[in-house]
C-alpha cells in the first residue's frame, strides 16, 4: 500500500466520522412516537414526556410506556410476545411492531 492510498482511506473515513456526528446531532432533538393501527396513524406522542398508554385493536390490546427518553411494549395479548420482548427504542426510525395486532411503534423527528 502506498502512503497515497493510506491518506485516501484516512481523509475517507475522517468524513464519514464527520457526517455520522453532524446526523446524530441533527436526531437527537423534537423526538416522537407514532403509534400506527392498520396502517392509520392512531396517536403521535412526545419522546421526552413519561407516558404509559393501551392501544386497544380489532385483534387484541397493546400497552405502550414512555419512560426516560425510550419508548416500549410492556404487555399485549397476541401469542408470540415478540412486540414485549423487543428492547426498547429512543432513535429516529426505530420501530417495533406487533404484526399480529396490526400496530406499529416508530421513533419519528417532529
Amino acid at each position: 500500500m502506498k502512503k497515497r492510498d493510506l491518506w485516501i482511506i484516512i481523509g475517507i473515513v475522517v468524513f464519514g466520522l464527520v457526517i455520522s456526528y453532524f446526523s446524530k446531532q441533527m436526531t437527537d432533538t423534537g423526538k416522537e412516537v407514532r403509534i400506527t393501527i392498520d396502517n392509520e396513524v392512531a396517536d403521535v406522542l412526545d419522546l421526552d414526556k413519561d407516558t404509559t398508554k393501551t392501544y386497544q385493536t380489532a385483534e387484541g390490546e397493546n400497552t405502550l410506556v414512555i419512560k426516560d427518553g425510550e419508548v416500549s411494549i410492556t404487555e399485549a395479548d397476541c401469542k408470540n410476545q415478540i412486540c414485549v420482548n423487543t428492547q426498547a427504542i429512543s432513535e429516529v426510525g426505530e420501530t417495533i411492531a406487533c404484526l399480529p395486532h396490526k400496530l406499529l411503534v416508530e421513533v419519528i423527528k417532529e
